[in-house]
């Protein structure tokens, strides 16, 4: 599992009225979902404007990813997170990291870029595999960092008109 909390919004000193307070975390909960959307469509799926990141196979890793928003713990109004349970490599894709293979003896089929077709091998030595950063989970944080901003704004605009 993987978990990115972009955020929480404190509480201040003196408080906000409960209307407030509740159309915040309502922002928030709305906002991680459009997070969960983007990751989802646009990054993993390919289905968005942006090209995807990974290439679409199962549709597990995308199945696993949700966003939530609720209420904070104390001192805090409200908080968001976007994650992905239950997928073993989506810590390796959201972050890169190096895979340290054992080697085989077994016949080894695989697609050489150089050749332009299948080639197949007797075995590999141990070797260290190189996985590159491709961040499913920031990337959708990221592009939607300036919606959820307005959307918080918004959500305290209109409590405050609303309760004058």
């Amino acid at each position: 599992m993987i978990t990115i909390k972009p955020f929480s919004i404190p509480n201040p000193a003196k408080g906000f009225s409960w209307a407030i307070r509740s159309n915040i975390i309502n922002a928030v909960k709305v906002g991680m979902r459009d997070a969960e959307y983007i990751s989802k469509v646009e990054l993993l799926s390919g289905g968005g404007k942006a090209k995807n990141i990974l290439n679409y196979r199962s549709g597990r890793l995308s199945r696993s990813v949700k966003g939530t928003g609720r209420g904070g713990p104390a001192g805090f109004i409200a908080t968001g997170e976007l994650r992905s349970d239950g997928v073993e490599y989506a810590g390796i894709h959201e972050e890169g990291g190096i895979i340290q293979h054992p080697g085989t003896e077994k016949l080894v089929k695989f697609y050489s870029k150089l050749y332009k077709k299948y080639v197949f091998s007797r075995g590999t030595e141990a070797h260290n595999i190189n996985i590159k950063e491709r961040s499913f989970l920031r990337r959708a944080i990221e592009r939607n960092a300036a919606n959820m901003e307005s959307r918080i704004e918004w959500a305290i605009e209109v409590a405050i008109r609303d309760t004058k």
